[in-house]
């Protein structure tokens, strides 16, 4: 059973060789619109409507199997619905990721009872002191991010969170999709057994 309050955790996870190349090759696509107008992005998944499955996109299985590998590897998805880069362009508002569960009641049942279960790589730029989450009690937490590890898992329908600062240089690789609940909590034990001491707890 996974820990209730919790809200974010650095992830127990291999790190990723390829980071460099993930920055090299960005291409901002689009600017999001009304509700991270802080982001753009660079979308490796098909665009569906209602958070519906995805895969990733033919246009850059050349250039970026290796993410997609290390994706299906290592991280515990059933199925994608979305899988991007996002790079900041500006101070970010407080907020929640899943922003319309009315959308898709069954993958909003299934993010919320495997929460945290939003799983974030930071590929490049600041990793501490920037990254907020406002706590139900009104607390706001900067969570640090060890050196071990280039990835977190963040309340993907109930963590309230933002950024603090501009940094031109800041790349997060941002994935959401169905989660697989028994590899899902492998990932948060080992994360837990090897991170607690950097772990936000809303309880």
């Amino acid at each position: 059973m996974l820990p209730k309050g919790l809200l974010w955790i650095p992830a127990d996870l291999p790190l990723y060789e390829d980071r460099q190349m993930l920055v090299d090759n960005y291409v901002q696509e689009f600017k999001n619109s009304v509700v991270a107008k802080a982001f753009g992005s660079q979308q490796f998944t098909d665009s569906v409507e209602n958070y519906a499955h995805s895969q990733f996109k033919e246009q850059y299985k050349a250039t970026h199997q290796s993410l997609f590998d290390y994706i299906d590897q290592n991280l515990p998805f059933d199925h994608l619905v979305n899988i991007k880069i996002h790079r900041q362009l500006r101070e970010g508002r407080a907020h929640i990721d899943f922003i319309s569960p009315d959308n898709n009641p069954q993958l909003f049942e299934n993010n919320n009872t495997n929460e945290p279960c939003g799983y974030r790589m930071v590929i490049a730029g600041v990793r501490q002191g920037q990254l907020y989450i406002d706590k139900s009690n009104g607390e706001r937490v900067f969570p640090k991010l060890p050196d071990t590890t280039d990835w977190y898992i963040l309340g993907h329908t109930n963590a309230l969170h933002g950024l603090k600062g501009f940094d031109a240089d800041r790349h997060i690789l941002f994935c959401h999709a169905w989660i697989d609940p028994k590899r899902h909590s492998k990932i948060i034990e080992s994360s837990l057994a090897k991170y607690k001491d950097y772990a936000v707890w809303d309880l």
